[in-house]
């Protein structure tokens, strides 16, 4: 079905003949690239239906070829026959979830599940019982006026933005944001060219006068231009990013890098990040030099085949970044089939077998002249890969030794079934996905072992069966979709076991695993992975995979691997590896003895090595047998090879006094450990801290205690300063003390006192220097030489270190916990980054200067966690959080590197190489400059 229209609106003409043209244009120039003409195509009726009988065939065709509805939603439109028939086609012929509603009049009210009809005037009734939940619908009331119907207005914008987030793919927020961007570069870029023409101009009227003044003013303003026009394109290039990331992550993720490397600013930092972790599931990208026609994966999921248009095989292999080529046929290739290991691999062109063997290479097998009939349909390797068969389309079978390429047998058969499957060496399946039928056969005296009809009907695609061929699939676009064993006869079509796909609407590309208990359903761009269930079994809901481009037909869809996780997907050139155990392509994991025994206490504490290769955990629960005791925990980062230590009782704050070496401040005497971690000392104090930090003198390190003392020590001899042993806070002693925080020179100590609020103190003289009152601050932390203060209503406010000013807030967010013992809140030692912890185990990375959210990442596995600690490196380029395990379970540890440059590689890698010309064109369109693509391999 040609969907070429994104959106139709249906609207009464005498109630909103004023609204649906505002809401055609908002819809359509919404985050509108500027070389685009539209962003959504929007169908609006202008004809008077008012005599007319049914629909006409226009309207009817529209509605056909549309994707998304668009109900005005009014009085007038619940009573208007023709609004009412627009939306029986739609109830006949489409989802309900593609059915969106605009409230322009009346009243709208949705209780448990279904409207209140009692009180809702603006909808027909027609649409009673339709929704299974409350379905999209945006206010447009307030739109009175023509100015109240403009994306200028703030309201109409985010209401025609909730709107489009559907048809478009993307979140609102993306959205409305993006437009705001997209406008600001079109108006940097028309300021850009007027700046340029007002150039020419002054250089036109003065000319020979003052020429070398003039020139050096000209080309001052050309370099203003120049400027502005760069960072205008680099914006324009992150805002495309951005509306890529649902439907297209590799044009998102070449975007985000081009972005950044013409204008390394925070917004285009904040799309490279995002683009990153958009798709958590896909590894990356295989990039071929031809349309891919079909992908095979091996059963141990360490190989993958892939046709080619240009009637090349290749191959790759886990641990390959690239493809490599196979084989050239003569023909389009028409079945490539493996052994389980992928030691043994059969192509055929039709008219002819190609064997590849591992270690041998190539060989043609023969078919001895006249002795079968047809061209050849299939060519399959049983799974030892010591049997080839070769199947005609005249029904015929031929039975090659894969060792010696020498002919077997040739069986006879009155007709092809369309697919062979050498399923042992002693047995082949033959299946017809047109009408479900097979048969199985045994290969030495050619019996019919079993045979079955399915009765498919008309509209009826089925999936390729499994390797051992004891199951398939077939979907009519029911979102119900059959699964059927082979062994067995069954006419009426019922096999009892479904796959649950709420979403389908129509016949898509299915997959199922080896296994038969996993199926993988492929439409406009998303995959669905569910399990394989008896009917009316509860389920949990389908793994949703985006963005990795639209799968045209069963043969561009594969699992990978036994174990279920893996799949493989191709469109177009690109072949996309997805693992969905994979937390995001940033991040590596590792599971950790630390469990969350106590609800009430703080998350771990984590201090990351300037050189990001060691993180020292303290606060934790550390499981021993089935016990737990509290201790420290030196873990080995960036896949160093290294043992992890666990100190058991040993607790204290580490600091570190090289990018390698650790200090543990602590009471704890040293003595009492006989081996400690390699890099890692402790210097035993007086009192235990609270926090600690290194002084810019590298010979004394800076402490506060529980009570809110302050305390200054010799790193040598761990003995306090002269006078410094005992030095009182100056607020009341009897006060309840939560966090305390020092800035990265150990020069001011902030404090959080009971209701006080936070009180900055002076380390050298122990005067307070400063205070920011509230009884609602939950925690405080330094990134540099600015002071965090989390509000207990979640807002984040960033002060200059003696809190003698606020230089940012960010609003209100419940999604964060109140705790003020939490370190659930970290700062980067040079003032570039803020990570957050949410209630959820989210973490959100912000701007340190302006508190703006650059990413959220979302938890790992939530709801089966306890507590997470965040802890970055100094220089803002590493992130690691550690997540206790519940019910004395372990946690797990993840670590991402965030720094630019990493980020930028891993784009790149995932890409598997740059935007050709002729894509760079095709999505964005601007010029491209030299700097925006990956950087050269080193």
């Amino acid at each position: 079905m040609n969907s070429d229209i994104d959106v139709f609106l249906s609207y009464a003409r005498k109630a909103d003949e004023d609204i649906a043209p505002a809401l055609q244009q908002g819809l359509a120039r919404l985050a509108k690239p500027w070389n685009r003409p539209r962003a959504l195509r929007v169908f609006r009726d202008r004809t008077d239906l008012s005599a007319a009988h049914d629909l006409t065939a226009e309207i009817e065709d529209a509605l056909r070829r549309s994707r998304y509805f668009v109900l005005l939603a009014s009085p007038q439109a619940a009573q208007s026959q023709w609004v009412g028939k627009e939306i029986e086609y739609w109830k006949e012929h489409k989802s309900p979830e593609t059915l969106l509603i605009a409230l322009t009049h009346g009243e709208i009210v949705w209780r448990d599940d279904d409207f209140d009809w009692t009180e809702t005037t603006s909808l027909p009734r027609s649409l009673s019982g339709y929704f299974d939940a409350e379905p999209i619908w945006e206010d447009f009331r307030f739109a009175t006026d023509a100015d109240r119907r403009s994306l200028r207005h703030a309201g109409f914008r985010s209401a025609v933005a909730s709107l489009a987030a559907r048809p478009r793919g993307v979140p609102k927020e993306q959205l409305d944001s993006a437009d705001v961007r997209l406008h600001r570069a079109a108006v940097r870029l028309r300021r850009a060219a007027v700046s340029g023409l007002a150039v020419l101009l002054v250089l036109a009227l003065v000319a020979g006068a003052g020429f070398l003044v003039q020139r050096n003013d000209a080309r001052q303003q050309r370099d203003v231009a120049q400027e502005q026009n760069r960072i205008a394109s680099a914006r324009l290039m992150s805002a495309r990013a951005d509306n890529l990331m649902a439907t297209d992550v590799r044009g998102a993720l070449l975007l985000a890098v081009a972005g950044y490397r013409t204008d390394p600013s925070s917004q285009a930092l904040s799309t490279l990040l995002r683009a990153n972790l958009a798709a958590p599931a896909l590894r990356g990208y295989l990039k071929a030099d031809a349309a891919v026609t079909g992908v095979e994966t091996s059963r141990d999921g360490r190989t993958v085949l892939a046709k080619l248009a240009d009637n090349r095989v290749v191959r790759w292999t886990e641990g390959e970044q690239t493809l490599s080529t196979l084989a050239t046929l003569d023909g389009p290739a028409r079945s490539i089939s493996m052994n389980a290991d992928a030691t043994v691999i059969a192509m055929t062109d039709r008219s002819r077998v190609t064997l590849w063997r591992s270690g041998t290479g190539t060989v043609t097998l023969e078919l001895p002249d006249g002795s079968a009939a047809g061209a050849i349909t299939t060519a399959s390797v049983s799974p030892s890969g010591k049997t080839v068969v070769a199947a005609l389309s005249s029904g015929d079978c031929a039975v090659f030794d894969a060792s010696t390429a020498a002919l077997r047998t040739i069986h006879h058969a009155p007709s092809d079934f369309g697919q062979t499957i050498a399923t042992s060496d002693d047995e082949i399946f033959r299946y017809d996905s047109t009408y479900g039928k097979g048969e199985r056969r045994n290969l030495h005296d050619w019996s019919v072992t079993a045979a079955f009809r399915l009765s498919f009907g008309n509209h009826e695609l089925g999936s390729d069966p499994t390797g051992d061929a004891a199951y398939l699939g077939a979907t009519n676009g029911n979102p119900s979709i059959p699964v059927w064993p082979t062994s067995a006869d069954r006419p009426d079509g019922d096999s009892g076991l479904t796959v649950e796909v709420p979403r389908l609407y129509r016949a898509s590309p299915t997959v199922l695993s080896e296994d038969g208990t996993t199926m993988a359903v492929a439409q406009d761009g998303d995959i669905y992975i569910a399990p394989v269930a008896p009917r009316g079994t509860p389920r949990p809901d389908p793994v949703v995979l985006s963005g990795g481009g639209t799968i045209s037909s069963t043969g561009l869809l594969r699992f990978l691997g036994p174990e279920k996780r893996g799949l493989v997907s191709a469109y177009d050139d690109l072949i996309a590896i997805w693992n969905l155990d994979q937390i995001d392509r940033l991040a590596r994991s590792a599971s950790l003895p630390i469990t969350d025994s106590c609800g009430g206490c703080a998350a771990p504490s984590i201090s990351v090595a300037p050189n990001a290769e060691t993180a020292v955990i303290g606060g934790a629960d550390l499981l021993r047998g089935t016990s737990t005791v509290s201790g420290t925990l030196v873990e080995p980062l960036r896949d160093i090879e290294g043992p992890r230590h666990a100190v058991m009782n040993l607790e204290g704050i580490p600091v570190w006094s090289s990018p390698t070496e650790a200090l543990l401040i602590s009471t704890d005497d040293p003595q009492a450990w006989s081996t400690l971690p390699e890099h890692l000392e402790i210097v035993q104090i007086a009192e235990h801290p609270a926090t600690a930090r290194i002084r810019s003198d590298g010979k004394t390190v800076a402490t506060v205690d529980g009570y809110g003392r302050l305390h200054v020590y010799e790193i040598a001899t761990g003995k306090p300063l002269p006078g410094r042993d005992s030095a009182e806070p100056p607020f009341d002693r009897n006060a309840r003390i939560g966090q305390s925080a020092i800035d990265v020179d150990g020069r001011l100590a902030a404090v959080l006192v009971g209701n006080h609020g936070v009180v900055v103190l002076d380390v050298e003289s122990g005067r307070r220097v400063g205070e920011v009152r509230g009884d609602d601050i939950a925690t405080i932390a330094y990134a540099g030489s600015r002071l965090l203060i989390e509000r207990a209503n979640g807002s984040l406010e960033i002060w200059k270190p003696d809190a003698s000013e606020m230089q940012a807030a960010t609003a209100a967010d419940r999604g964060y916990p109140l705790n003020p013992y939490s370190s659930r809140l970290s700062g980067a030692d040079d003032g570039s980054l803020i990570a957050r912890v949410r209630k959820d185990g989210s973490i959100v990375l912000a701007d340190a200067a302006s508190g703006i959210t650059l990413a959220h990442i979302p938890a790992v596995n939530p709801g089966e966690i306890g507590k997470t600690g965040v802890g970055l490196s100094p220089d803002g380029g590493y992130l690691v959080t550690v997540t206790e395990g519940a019910h004395e379970k372990a946690g797990k540890l993840v670590e991402r590197a965030i720094d630019p440059t990493a980020l930028i590689r891993t784009a790149c890698d995932a890409a598997a190489g740059d935007l050709s010309p002729d894509e760079w064109k095709r999505i964005i369109g601007i010029p491209r400059p030299a700097s925006a693509g990956c950087p050269a391999a080193s």
